[in-house]
């Protein structure tokens, strides 16, 4: 199950990486991009996996923010269809996940319950 976040998120706006997080949530494009990608199992306790079905996608990368838009992780220049984010160390809670592929980007909500 995928969530899409969008819309007008300035009331979560808060300034890290030379980013705004109303930014991020907000400035993502479609080209189809999120039904390439599965990212399951949501609510999750210890991993997350990430899968895509593209041909066409050599590489991505993710960040994971929690909703006050702290980065709590990230990994660029996967390569492989198939990529598993521990989060056994990541607290309870709601989380923004952002991947990023040549052909565009999606946001999707996670969240960790142990």
């Amino acid at each position: 199950m995928t969530v899409s976040c969008s819309g007008n998120s300035s009331s979560m706006a808060k300034e890290f990486d030379n980013e705004s997080y109303s930014e991020l949530l907000t400035n993502t494009q479609d080209f189809g991009i999120e039904e390439r990608f599965k990212v399951y199992p949501i609510p999750t306790s210890n991993e997350l996996i990430i899968k895509h079905t593209a041909l066409n996608i050599t590489e991505y990368s993710y960040s994971l923010y929690g909703v006050d838009g702290q980065k709590v992780s990230d990994r660029h220049n996967i390569r492989t269809n198939s990529h598993i984010l521990d989060v056994t160390s990541i607290p309870d809670g709601v989380y923004i996940l952002n991947i990023r592929t040549e052909y565009g980007a999606f946001n999707t909500r996670i969240i960790v319950s142990k």
